[in-house]
């Protein structure tokens, strides 16, 4: 991490942090935080590779803009329409640019109208002379409507607004390999960015959401029983990209001389630590929610998802790690963390000084980690 006299720097995201964390334990190398925010052209995250130059990550989401809106404008009106006038309950999909407020004004009483032609599914078609009702709900910009329960007696219909998600896939992988083409060439920062790095080995890693290309999100996100297919093609690179990683809940890799190989996330582990008493009572009581540790072997081996059991004195106290962010050492940690998550009690000052009393020189030199937790559940 390049540091700047005076400016605060860019923190990776939660899922960026996350990608750096695992990506260290496939590789078998260092991977650090590439991207100080000093410039728009630089590549997320560097591998350090040991024998070789160090390769330069991007790291994309694939999400559809109208999606994310439609999503942000359902949790602020409301995904659920009283509708006192109706027998049932309804369920709607709308398109990713459908007028919420507007469907939620005129959907009770087109509803009714439904309800009174003894309709129960009802799909979006225009200028339909048959059906007034599938005018209405395309006018919308509503996919389908589709009756649900019989209201209870005493009870009130209510209309649930479902936003657009949904598709098939048919178990060919190679849907992937088209998806990551698409994605490169649409978001072509990408591979233009990594080409005007100085790094000569240049990874793109792409990830599918519900918010973007269906297909590709199901195909990374589903198990199938027995071994799972890898695809078969190799995908049309632009230049600037020599590597490609596709993170679903699968998490494949196509490299020129490997072809696609998947790697396995690690289970969660259980790992042990010592804590004095103050700290340990201010993480028992749920102000302390970060701890910080040099990034020794033992520590670089933490990840998301697992579990630290802490031990003061004979007490245990069992927490899970929610994310890990690695800086070169402590006056570091303190540009990006926040003092009052590590200890409310004690200012920055104090802390840094406290934790050079605890490790040496040489053991900083290492790295320092931040790692967030909340109480397992």
């Amino acid at each position: 991490m390049t540091k700047q006299q005076g400016k605060k720097l860019k923190k990776l995201d939660s899922f960026e942090a996350e990608v750096r964390a695992y990506l260290e334990r496939f590789v078998a190398a260092p991977v650090e935080q590439h991207d100080d925010n000093s410039s728009g052209s630089m590549p997320d995250l560097r591998i350090m590779w040991l024998e070789k130059s160090a390769a330069g990550v991007e790291v994309v989401r694939d999400a559809d803009k109208n999606s994310v809106n439609q999503s942000v404008r359902l949790n602020r009106q409301g995904m659920f329409v009283p509708a006192p006038g109706l027998g049932y309950d309804w369920a709607i999909e709308l398109t990713r640019v459908t007028d919420i407020r507007e469907a939620r004004a005129q959907l009770p009483a087109i509803l009714k109208d439904a309800e009174a032609a003894g309709q129960s599914t009802v799909q979006g078609f225009m200028d339909n002379p048959y059906d007034p009702v599938s005018d209405k709900i395309a006018r919308l910009g509503i996919i389908y409507a589709r009756r649900s329960s019989p209201v209870k007696p005493g009870k009130e219909a209510s209309i649930t607004l479902l936003n657009a998600f949904g598709g098939s896939w048919d178990r060919d992988m190679n849907i992937v390999v088209t998806w990551c083409e698409k994605a490169l060439m649409l978001a072509d920062d990408v591979p233009a960015k990594l080409l005007a790095s100085t790094f000569t080995e240049r990874h793109a890693l792409l990830a599918p959401t519900w918010h973007g290309d269906f297909q590709a999100y199901y195909a990374l996100m589903h198990h199938l029983e027995g071994p799972e297919p890898l695809p078969t093609a190799a995908p049309k690179l632009p230049e600037g990209v020599d590597q490609v990683w596709l993170w679903g809940g699968r998490i494949l890799h196509w490299g020129p001389d490997t072809g696609w190989t998947e790697y396995q996330r690690p289970q969660p582990q259980v790992h042990r630590m010592g804590l004095h008493p103050e700290p340990f009572s201010l993480l028992k009581s749920g102000l302390k929610v970060t701890e910080v540790r040099v990034a020794d072997e033992k520590s670089r081996a933490i990840l998301p998802g697992d579990d630290i059991v802490f031990n003061c004195e004979g007490t245990e106290l069992v927490m899970t790690v929610e994310r890990i962010d690695r800086y070169t050492d402590f006056d570091e940690v303190y540009r990006y963390e926040q003092e009052s998550d590590i200890n409310p009690n004690l200012d920055m000052s104090a802390q840094i000084v406290g934790l050079r009393d605890l490790y040496s020189t040489e053991r900083e030199a290492l790295g320092a980690l931040a790692i967030r937790m909340t109480p397992r559940s």
